[in-house]
């Protein structure tokens, strides 16, 4: 049987909103990312209402902590 650690995925494509530019972008295991700025059209990127972070609201592999079987949501 796999350890969480070993199957915890840390790389995501983020797409951004405002340019749909994609970039792999790697996760913090330790706290969720709440804003992040697009390298192609300097876009201030924020989680889409009701979501955590960056990655569950844009990413293609959700944030570490969904991955972990907690829940990411702000108000779940």
């Amino acid at each position: 049987m796999l350890n969480h650690a070993n199957s915890l995925q840390i790389r995501s494509l983020v797409t951004c909103p405002e340019c749909r530019a994609v970039a792999i972008e790697h996760m913090p295991v330790d706290a969720r990312q709440w804003f992040y700025r697009c390298n192609t059209c300097d876009h201030l990127i924020t989680p889409k209402s009701g979501e955590c972070c960056v990655f569950c609201a844009y990413g293609t592999i959700p944030c570490p902590s969904v991955q972990l079987g907690t829940t990411c949501r702000k108000h779940a």
